[in-house]
């Protein structure tokens, strides 16, 4: 019993281990420019945490590389039924920080966003 206990925590690890390292060389920590400063975003430990490309990349086809934000998200107008970049981020990323923060998980400084704390993720 013991030895199917370590198993399978190896299995899952390995799994994540995986995922983390589909993060392409020189994306592990991506820095997005705007207009409130520079975010830092670790990339890598995203990929590891979220279990999924699709999480964030959510029109991504099987097989396919995933493509920036940016690349459906237009910076000024709304494109293709595409939210602009910032509401797309800010909505994407605001709604998993904040159901990690609501099940007890590390939640990052994300969760400043509705006391907007923009200096938080944004550094100028």
């Amino acid at each position: 019993m013991k030895k199917i206990v370590v198993l399978l925590l190896l299995a899952g690890l390995a799994g994540f281990w995986a995922l983390a390292a589909d993060v392409p060389a020189g994306k592990e920590v991506l820095k997005l420019q705007a207009k409130m400063g520079t975010v830092t975003f670790k990339h890598k430990e995203h990929a590891t945490r979220a279990g999924d490309c699709k999480t964030c990349h959510h029109k991504l086809q099987e097989g396919a590389t995933p493509r920036a934000c940016s690349e459906c998200h237009d910076k000024k107008v709304v494109k293709d039924e595409a939210p602009k970049l910032k509401n797309a981020l800010h909505k994407t990323c605001g709604d998993c920080h904040a159901a990690k923060q609501e099940a007890g998980e590390k939640a990052g400084p994300l969760t400043a966003m509705k006391a907007k704390q923009c200096k938080k993720c944004h550094v100028k």
